[in-house]
């Protein structure tokens, strides 16, 4: 068979227009969440956000986590007394918003809470913080990856 210039720019443009529709129908697929569906109020209460931050970052001892088998768990600090800490842990995965999760602290004597590994998929996930101590608000905020 003879092969000529003009068949191997037919081919050319083929080729090109099949990567082109397959990019398409790819994107077209792609899930966007938005960061929360509720942007513009959480941008409101942002400032409010920024000075409880400061206020968890200067706060007595070192919230830290460890990874472990049967799921995350989270040491919060000694000094924390759990009838006076009152608060929720939102467990925030940026590529999916449907695995998303809040749970409310509530640590036992060893001021160690569990979050159980069925809920926590193997990547990177967003781990904000809030709580009261005696009236006043705090915030912390961590990126895991499991």
């Amino acid at each position: 068979m003879n092969w000529s210039w003009g068949k191997s720019i037919i081919l050319a443009f083929i080729i090109f227009i099949g990567l082109v529709s397959w990019a398409l129908i790819k994107s077209f697929n792609t899930s966007i969440d938005l960061v929360t569906p509720n942007y513009y109020e959480e941008e409101l209460k942002f400032e409010e956000k920024i000075s409880q931050t400061k206020a968890g970052d200067a706060y007595q001892g070192k919230i830290l986590f460890k990874a472990l088998a049967e799921g995350l768990q989270i040491q919060f600090p000694e000094e924390w007394q759990s009838d006076a800490i009152k608060g929720e842990i939102l467990m925030y995965r940026p590529n999916d918003a449907r695995k998303d999760f809040t749970t409310v602290i509530h640590f036992d004597e060893g001021n160690i809470q569990n979050l159980p590994a069925k809920q926590l998929l193997n990547g990177k996930w967003r781990i904000k913080i809030s709580w009261t101590d005696s009236g006043k608000s705090f915030y912390y905020e961590e990126i895991l990856f499991l």
